[in-house]
Parts: C-alpha cells; sequence; structure tokens
C-alpha cells in the first residue's frame, strides 16, 4: 500500500507539474505576443520576426493547435517581406505547406510573396486554383486581378474587381483598382465616377484624389485638375507630419523640389520644431557630430549634373552604417565604402556600381533603390534589395 501511495504521489505530483508548467508557458506566450504587438506597432519589424518565432517554437512545445502554429508562421512570412527577405519569406510557407497541403491561409502567404517578386503568371495560376474549388472565394479574385492588371491584362483586371466590389461590402480600395483599370483603358468618366466612389468611402485617399487629377488633365480640365492636385498635397502634408518625430533634425543632399520644398519644410517645423541641414552649409551640418549621441556624418562632395551643390552622406548611428548617395550619377564614393548596413541609392547609380551578372563590389548589407521610373524601369529580386517603386513606404533601420 506504501508503494501504491508513493506512485500516486508521484502521479500526482507530475500532473500539477504540466499544469504549473501550462500555466508558465501560457503567461510567457501572452507576454511574447504582447512583445511582438509592441514592436509590430514601432516598426522594428526583424525583432519582430525573432519573437514570433520564439511564439512558434513555445507553441510548438506546448502541443498547441497546429492553425496557431500556421497563423504565427504566416506572421514571420509576412514579417520576412516587409523587410525585404523575400526567400526567407517563402520559404517558411514552403515548408508549412509540406505539412499542411492547400491551407489556405499559406496560400496566401505565397500569393504575397509572388506579388512581391512580380511573379505575375504563377500568382494567377495558384488563385485561378484556389477559386476552382471556390468560385466565390474573393480574396483569391483580388489577387487575380491585381496581378492580370500589373500584365496590362487591363479588360480582364476590370472584369475581377468588379465582380469583387458586387460581392463584398463597399471598399475605397476596390473602387480605386477599378478607376485605374478604366483609365488605363482610356475611359476617363468612368475611372473618375470610380475615384470618386473611393474618396466618398476614405476622404484621405491621395492616391485616388491624385488620379482623378490625372483624368481631369486627359479630359482637358486642367483647373478642376489642379484643385485635386492641391487637395492631395495638403493630405500628403498631414501624412507626413503624422510620422515625424518632434525637434527632429532634416538634413537634405540638394535642393531640387523632388527632396526639398522649402515651404512644406517650414510648415513641418513650425508645428513640429527641429532643424535643417543640407548641401547649401555643410560645416555647419557636421557640427551635428557633437550634438546627437553615437552619431557621425560623413559629407562627400558628389556630381549631379542638374545640382550646382550636392553631397552624399555616411552617417553611423547606433552601430548602422548608412549612405545616402542622393541623386548623383558618381559611383566613386560609394566604391570607396566598406562595411554599409544600408545604401541609398538610385535607379541609375544601379548600372555603375552592379556588372551584367549581379556583381558588385560595394560592400553592403542592404540596398534601397529609388527613382525607379520609365527612363529607369528596373526590377531586381533578392533578399538583400528594397525596391522603392511606390510612395508612401516605411523603412525601419533596426
Amino acid at each position: 500500500m506504501l508503494l501504491f501511495s508513493c506512485e500516486r504521489i508521484f502521479i500526482l505530483r507530475n500532473e500539477l507539474s504540466e499544469k504549473v508548467n501550462i500555466s508558465f508557458n501560457r503567461n510567457s506566450l501572452e507576454k511574447l505576443k504582447s512583445k511582438s504587438d509592441q514592436e509590430i506597432n514601432n516598426g522594428n519589424y526583424r525583432l519582430a520576426i525573432e519573437t514570433n518565432i520564439m511564439i512558434r517554437d513555445l507553441l510548438k512545445k506546448m502541443k498547441d493547435s497546429s492553425e496557431s502554429v500556421i497563423f504565427t508562421t504566416r506572421e514571420i512570412s509576412d514579417l520576412y517581406l516587409k523587410t525585404g527577405q523575400i526567400t526567407k519569406a517563402e520559404n517558411e510557407l514552403t515548408i508549412a505547406l509540406k505539412e499542411n497541403p492547400n491551407n489556405y491561409y499559406l496560400l496566401y502567404g505565397i500569393l504575397n510573396v509572388l506579388l512581391d517578386k512580380k511573379e505575375y503568371s504563377a500568382l494567377i495560376d495558384i488563385s485561378n486554383e484556389i477559386i476552382s474549388n471556390n468560385p466565390n472565394d474573393n480574396d483569391a479574385i483580388y489577387y487575380r486581378a491585381i496581378a492580370k492588371g500589373n500584365l496590362n491584362k487591363n479588360k480582364e483586371a476590370l472584369l475581377d474587381f468588379i465582380k469583387v466590389s458586387e460581392n463584398e461590402e463597399p471598399s475605397s480600395e476596390t473602387e480605386y483598382n477599378i478607376g485605374k483599370c478604366y483609365e488605363k483603358l482610356n475611359d476617363h468618366n468612368r475611372a473618375i465616377d470610380s475615384f470618386n466612389k473611393a474618396i466618398k468611402l476614405n476622404p484621405n485617399y491621395v492616391q485616388a484624389i491624385v488620379s482623378k487629377g490625372n483624368c481631369l488633365i486627359n479630359l482637358g480640365n486642367k483647373e478642376m485638375a489642379c484643385e485635386e492636385f492641391h487637395k492631395a498635397l495638403d493630405l500628403g502634408d498631414y501624412k507626413v507630419k503624422e510620422n515625424i518625430k518632434e525637434n527632429s533634425y532634416f538634413i537634405f543632399t540638394h535642393k531640387h523640389p523632388d527632396h526639398y520644398s522649402r515651404k512644406r519644410l517650414k510648415k513641418v517645423i513650425k508645428s513640429k520644431g527641429g532643424e535643417k541641414f543640407g548641401s547649401w552649409d555643410v560645416e555647419t551640418l557636421l557640427k551635428l557630430n557633437g550634438m546627437i549621441p553615437d552619431f557621425k556624418i560623413e559629407a562627400f562632395r558628389t556630381n549631379h549634373f542638374l545640382s550646382r551643390r550636392h553631397y552624399s552622406y555616411l552617417i553611423t548611428w547606433h552601430n548602422n552604417r548608412i549612405f545616402l548617395s542622393g541623386d548623383t550619377t558618381d559611383p566613386t564614393v560609394i566604391k570607396q565604402m566598406s562595411d554599409i548596413d544600408w545604401s541609398f541609392i538610385p535607379a541609375w547609380l544601379i548600372k555603375n556600381i552592379f556588372d551584367s551578372e549581379g556583381q558588385t563590389d560595394v560592400m553592403s548589407k542592404m540596398f534601397v533603390i529609388y527613382h525607379i521610373g520609365e527612363k529607369d524601369k528596373i526590377n531586381i529580386i533578392g533578399e538583400k534589395f528594397l525596391m522603392l517603386d511606390n510612395q508612401g513606404r516605411l523603412i525601419t533601420v533596426d
């Protein structure tokens, strides 16, 4: 009897230990989830990736539902995409799909990856597979419409967007995309009708207001178009101000209007405080080295054939080395750099620092590429590249 009693006590102790362990793990899980939410809200996506990997490991240890593990895997994949790590995002989903074939949540993650990789034909194929199983799957139809639009199959894209709009609650984004299809098909009156619907649903929809203005120009109504563009500028200023911290330092490579607006900057500094520095007074700019903790800036006179005074900068801040090219066409300075964490370079500089096989002597962990226009239409895929082909992208340097 004594032995039996001892065993019973041992079993009860184990059961109690497991309950305590589960309770401890649950508390740890909630803390990690809260930490992840905070990191994402602050734009610290790389830290959020690490936190979510810890969450997934803990869920597996707790033998939690496979749905929770899948949800976290998708979260990790989406965060990899936000930091430009497309291959890692795809690998996460591919591994998970081997264990959970045809899981829609993971498949939609793959659609996001293909969208980032601009592999529109593959995106359409997977969307069609999903739609064949569920003809009214609005999300899959929407992805297919975006892919078709990017392939300039505008009539087909339009039909898909209209089908989505008929099957869901009114959406400003869907109406905007319908308008863009009409605009590409040169049906500017119908495009304006759709843009108006989008603006009615979201009065702060800057892209819809600008697109409406473009259509008005094509219809010969320049006066009304200017009114729309002024509305968009005012809203753009407001959105910029929202993301600017109090008493910031504003650093400019040159004074061209696509980089620098005295009027708009004056408004921002008046409401938020701060100081401006730039190529017009480099000596004052370099005094920041003694004003900001853990901060160093080096200025390099670089060529830009449309600017009399143009500088590129190397900033070292909290152990991050950040190179800002500005609009220079001269690769000499950046080629002399080493151990750069972030290189911000215009599209036209790419051909001067990369060879035909995509190799470069520039030692940089990340390349952020801007000024991607019709004359400099490039698309580079890889974890080291962020292509700024749309405005409004928020970049966080951890």
